[in-house]
């Protein structure tokens, strides 16, 4: 149990390790996108103020938003190089690169789709719990084992002894014609011996009280850590079909945001929109591709943490997720999904 435990642990790390690296490359390349197109409106608002076509408010708009997007670019900048080390750390290998999750991984609802399931699931096979559940079993032995110090026992017994006379206390004459003879003498017995420990010291009874507070401590344990089981697979349970949900809205929302930036930007040059329209456009197309990244990522890792809970992850769960892996990922294009790209 052990090893399966260090062998989940390990899996689970590794996943999460991986799909936070490529989770801060598509929030990196979200950010530089953001970057640019908001840099190439700041240069518009220029180009149009130096026409007399726009005002200086929209140029300080343009500014702020530009500036605002290359701090949070150089922000996202760390985050990756920290997503790096730590797995670099994991593996003990260092990467410049690694493969991304294509946008067709199936983001589907867990088999089965019930919480009780999963619940039931884990009550009998989560590995810290079952853990708990030997340690309470160890500690009712152990308690068992002290109070037999306290209990009464009945052991049978049998002795057998040969010799002659002298051997079992008898005298004799020395003068065996006269008295009667020397001679052998066998003895046996059997028999039943019953010991009841009136009072054996005090080590007993501490020892007694000492298992009975560890067994106590041990149920408790146990029960604590059986509702944290039961709560965690249920939000777990939850969180997985949040994230579907999320994939599924966020993807919608990507089209729909990017036809917000194309109507104000229009809209801009009919006079009906200003600046700051298309420059709050901007920002929720890209506010929106990262929240749609992040329910990807979410999706993936609570699923991997969903069947930890339940005790059924194994390597076999990253052969999986390994199939839908692709050697020319580019997070300044990938970031998008292929529909979204198509708009720009």
């Amino acid at each position: 149990m052990e090893l399966s435990a260090k062998e989940q642990a390990l899996v689970l790390g590794a996943a999460q390790a991986y799909f936070e690296t490529l989770r801060a490359l598509d929030t990196l390349a979200a950010s530089k996108a953001e970057e640019a197109a908001l840099k190439r409106q700041h240069q518009q608002a220029q180009a149009r103020l130096d026409n007399g076509a726009s005002s200086i408010t929209d140029v300080l708009d343009a500014q702020a938003a530009y500036d605002n997007a290359n701090a949070n670019r150089k922000l996202t900048e760390r985050k990756v190089d920290d997503a790096y080390e730590a797995l670099a750390r994991l593996t003990k290998q260092d990467y410049s690169s690694i493969e991304g999750i294509a946008h067709r991984l199936p983001v589907v609802t867990p088999v089965p789709n019930e919480a009780s399931a999963w619940v039931s699931q884990a009550v009998q096979q989560n590995l810290s719990l079952l853990a708990s559940n030997f340690a309470v079993t160890a500690a009712e032995k152990t308690n068992q084992q002290r109070k037999a110090g306290f209990a009464p026992s009945l052991d049978a017994v049998a002795s057998y002894r040969h010799g002659d006379n002298d051997n079992f206390g008898y005298s004799n004459p020395t003068d065996f014609g006269r008295s009667g003879y020397r001679g052998d003498i066998a003895q046996r017995s059997i028999g039943l011996e019953l010991n009841i420990p009136l009072y054996s010291g005090g080590m007993t009874r501490s020892q007694v009280r000492e298992a009975t507070e560890r067994l106590a401590q041990s149920e408790d344990e146990r029960d604590d850590r059986r509702r944290e089981v039961v709560q965690n697979t249920r939000n777990l349970h939850r969180a997985v079909n949040s994230d579907i949900e999320q994939v599924s809205a966020r993807r919608q929302t990507i089209l729909s945001s990017q036809a917000s930036v194309k109507a104000n930007t229009v809209g801009r040059e009919l006079g009906s929109r200003n600046t700051a329209d298309v420059l709050n456009a901007q920002r929720q197309l890209y506010n929106v591709v990262r929240e749609y990244n992040n329910a990807r990522y979410d999706y993936i890792i609570d699923t991997l943490k969903l069947k930890e809970a339940a005790g059924t992850l194994s390597p076999a769960d990253l052969a999986d997720l390994a199939m839908y892996l692709t050697n020319n990922y580019d997070p300044d294009r990938d970031f998008l999904p292929p529909d979204a790209r198509e708009q720009t």
